[in-house]
């Protein structure tokens, strides 16, 4: 028996390099179990242009459809990033760390998210966090921390990396954690700064393992979704 899932990795780094690999490589860990397909969505694609007013318009008329209802229709991304996180069984999100925490455009993105809160529309989805600095300490755990909160907030189930740790080192217990250019950082004025991440087996490990978990939990999820029935559930089920 196979059950197909869908697994987001969405890539959130305003430059394509060293986030994306990690992201891309989740998702090779993701589509090694059979039935997942994968999406891929980077930031450096994408354009957010406006914060959250906090109109809770949104809240009060909630919508699946274009569910920004300030900004809908007038020329950003956001709705499409929020029908592709409502679409998905699963999500990585990767970021690279800025001061020990996701940047700016990653948090106007968990901020406009409000728009699918209050109908819980990621409600028993699965997700994993992944990050990268340029030092081996830089501010790992705070940006996998912030990226793990708004996903309890919209009562996502959490995954971390997986059972790969007796057999190869994985940098990090909570989400895969990789460092610019080993053993050595890569300063990004360098030449190659963009793929330094390729020289840390260590953090692409974890990459791959954080996905292969987060693809089979919501292959354990659906299925549960799928045969119990609703009597069984403390809440609705979810999408």
């Amino acid at each position: 028996m196979t059950v197909n899932v869908k697994i987001l990795g969405f890539a959130g780094s305003i430059r394509h390099g060293n986030t994306e690999i990690m992201v891309k490589r989740a998702l090779e860990g993701a589509a090694s179990l059979p039935g997942v397909e994968t999406m891929f969505l980077s930031l450096a694609d994408l354009e957010l242009k406006w914060g959250c007013n906090a109109s809770y318009a949104c809240w009060y008329k909630p919508r699946i459809i274009a569910p920004c209802r300030c900004y809908s229709n007038k020329g950003d991304d956001c709705d499409m990033i929020l029908e592709s996180m409502m679409l998905c069984d699963g999500m990585l999100i990767g970021a690279p760390s800025y001061w020990g925490g996701v940047p700016a455009q990653v948090k106007n993105m968990f901020d406009r998210s409000m728009a699918i809160e209050m109908g819980f529309h990621l409600r028993n989805k699965v997700g994993g966090g992944l990050t990268i600095a340029a030092e081996r300490h830089g501010g790992h755990e705070g940006t996998v921390d912030e990226i793990h909160r708004w996903m309890f907030i919209h009562d996502m189930i959490v995954v971390g990396v997986g059972p790969e740790r007796p057999k190869t080192s994985i940098g990090g217990h909570i989400g895969a954690m990789a460092v610019q250019g080993f053993p050595f950082p890569t300063h990004s004025d360098e030449p190659g700064d963009d793929k330094a991440v390729m020289q840390d087996d260590v953090g692409l490990n974890a990459s791959f393992s954080v996905g292969k978990r987060v693809a089979e939990t919501a292959k354990m999820v659906r299925l549960g979704l799928m045969e119990l029935g609703d009597e069984e559930f403390g809440w609705k089920k979810g999408p």
